[in-house]
Formats: structure tokens, sequence, C-alpha cells
């Protein structure tokens, strides 16, 4: 009976063992997957992906080739190429290209950038920021003219204050202005303007 359980014995430790060494594997396993998610994060922290990210904070942008190129004082990307003063593709409002940063430096680590964002349009708004609350008061609420600031003029290009101008920002987009300087911010707005005359004030 003795050598039976001493063989007994021997089955059970060994199968002990056996499950021991399979656990710690697979818990190596997942610390190493873990570290490896870890540097991974960290690298891509260090760099914007580009096209329709805001590299204005992170200007090392994770694409070689790829330039960190200022729109507004709020919005800079990512890009290949940029030319001051019109639109890029994917994008109706008119870019400064100042140059703000480029690629990320090589470090040790494998490279981990972000992926690529589709040459979607920047998110940044194409319409004048300026509120309605702050425009001063129309002369006209008829239906025959339009409204002066944050109101679109495109489509009825007759301002209803007397010294207003239609003036056109982008293809999609045109205020009652006092004056608008061409390739310039205007008072209370962020984007660049063409200030091409489309009409005046209502007859």
């Amino acid at each position: 009976m003795a050598p039976r359980r001493a063989v007994l014995m021997a089955s059970v430790l060994s199968t002990v063992a056996t499950r021991t060494a399979a656990n710690a594997s697979n818990f190596e396993s997942q610390v190493t997957s873990s570290l490896r998610g870890s540097v991974a994060a960290a690298a891509a922290a260090t760099c914007t992906a580009s096209w329709a990210h805001n590299c204005l904070d992170n200007t090392a942008c994770c694409e070689a080739g790829f330039t960190c190129y200022q729109k507004t004082p709020n919005w800079a990307a990512c890009l290949k190429t940029c030319t001051p003063g019109a639109f890029q593709p994917g994008d109706h409002g008119l870019w400064t290209c100042e140059v703000l940063g480029g690629q990320v430096p090589p470090t040790s680590e494998p490279s981990t950038s972000a992926p690529t964002a589709p040459h979607a349009a920047t998110p940044s708004p194409a319409v004048p920021s300026m509120s309605a609350a702050t425009a001063p008061p129309t002369t006209s609420d008829h239906a025959t003219c339009t409204a002066s600031w944050a109101h679109n003029c495109k489509d009825n290009t007759a301002c209803c204050e007397v010294g207003f101008t239609c003036y056109q920002k982008t293809p999609n987009w045109a205020a009652c202005l006092k004056t608008c300087t061409p390739g310039a911010f205007q008072p209370g707005d962020h984007g660049l303007w063409t200030c091409e005359v489309l009409g005046g004030q209502v007859p």
C-alpha cells in the first residue's frame, strides 16, 4: 500500500506544479501586454494625429512629412501643405498657415502613432461667432432685408441698417457690416474674410 500511496502523491504534486507554472505564464503574458499598451498610450500622447485633430496645444505631428499649421488662434491641424489665405482641402475657412510645429522626434520606443483620421472637414466653424445678443438693433423687420452682424446675407444681400454693406466671408457666409478688411479678422469673429461686396442697404 505504501508504494501505491507514494506514486499517487507524486502524481498529485506533479499536476499541481504543472498548473502553477501555467498560471505563472499567463500572468506574465498579461503583465507584458499591459506594459506594451501603456508604452503605446504614452507614445501617442506625445504627438497629434493628422487632419481633423487640433495640434494647437501639442504641435508635434505623429506622421512623417506633416506640419502643424495654424488656421485661427483657436485651431491648428497637422497637414502636408498649407496655402495662406486660401481654403484647405475639405475645409471652408481661410488659413493663416503659420507653422507651429512638425513631426515628433524619434524615440527608442517603437512607433505607435495614433491612427490617421480620414480627409474630412476640420471641425472648425465656418460661420462667424458674433453673438446675436450683442448685435446692434436693426431698423427694419421686413423680410426684404437682412439684419446686421450675425445674420447671413448670402441669399438676401439687402441690409436693413443704414450704412451697412453685405460683405462675403466664404462662399457659404456673408454678413452686413459697417466696414470689412480683406484677409483679416473682423470684430467678434476669428475667420479671415474676402470682403467681396455683395449688396448694400435696402431701398
